[in-house]
């Protein structure tokens, strides 16, 4: 279909259940739910988020393993649990415990991981903690990883963190590149 979908829309009469008649036949109060909206596009009262800096972080770290026997090792892949420890230099001064899961094929060159973190430390001087969520892939060579950091997880100076860890490995030394914004987060009570 072509044209303005959302005239359209109207014009078809979609969602067949219109948003008032919706809203009663499921409970729902229909000022609650627009206060809903506003509040997921960033105007709802009560929340202001206020970016204050974005800033650039970049070092060196250290990591200790603990790889355990697997746990899986039936035909396709072998499925395994790491922990790991990591002693962060640089723009960031920080350690980190990390749980690692990880699917080895049978293919060589293809596997892929998932793991959650916690750093601990300073950041540019400011202290506190994050959870980073590593999600990498390998696919027969081709590697692609992202190491994001969980929305709402930082604490102390770093509330409000956000941003993406990049991780290279150079002649067997590890290096990060860290971009992120950090923002001010007022929450006032929500009107009843």
């Amino acid at each position: 279909m072509h044209g303005d979908w959302s005239a359209q829309r109207h014009e078809q009469r979609w969602p067949p259940i219109q948003p008032e008649p919706f809203c009663q036949a499921r409970r729902i109060d229909s000022h609650r739910l627009t206060e809903f909206f506003q509040f997921i596009d960033g105007y709802g009262e009560g929340h202001r988020t206020d970016v204050i800096m974005s800033m650039h972080a970049s070092g060196t770290f250290e990591v200790t393993m603990s790889p355990q026997p697997p746990y899986d090792t039936a035909e396709g892949a072998t499925l395994s649990r790491v922990s790991i420890s990591k002693q962060f230099q640089g723009d960031l001064e920080a350690v980190s415990t990390v749980e690692m899961l990880s699917a080895m094929t049978e293919t060589k060159g293809s596997a892929s991981y998932m793991a959650i973190e916690r750093v601990t430390g300073e950041l540019h001087g400011r202290a506190g903690s994050f959870v980073p969520q590593h999600s990498g892939t390998m696919t027969r060579g081709k590697a692609e990883l992202v190491v994001s950091v969980v929305p709402d997880s930082g604490s102390g100076e770093l509330r409000g963190i956000a941003g993406k860890m990049r991780i290279d490995i150079v002649e067997g030394q590890y290096l990060y590149t860290f971009d992120y914004k950090l923002e001010d987060v007022a929450s006032e009570t929500s009107p009843s």
